[in-house]
């Protein structure tokens, strides 16, 4: 799964994250959706793998990935 096109995607889901960033499920099942034609390997993607990687994503924020993670997690 790309993550930038995940974090992309996200971002501009942003206002439904609230100030935690946590999104519903109805954001992780249309990601799921929104990167099927970037899909390049692996299964599927779905709502959960979509939810799973962000929870990395968030874990594991390099210096790239930073700003846009921080963004979204301040809400």
């Amino acid at each position: 799964m790309d993550k930038a096109e995940l974090i992309n995607f996200l971002l501009d889901c942003q206002a439904e994250a609230g100030n935690s960033a946590t999104f519903k499920p109805a954001v992780w099942n249309a990601a799921a959706l929104h990167l099927e034609p970037f899909w390049t390997k692996g299964g599927p993607k779905t709502a959960n793998s979509c939810s799973s990687k962000w929870t990395w994503v968030r874990a594991t924020a390099s210096d790239i990935d930073y700003p846009l993670t921080t963004v979204l997690a301040q809400g």
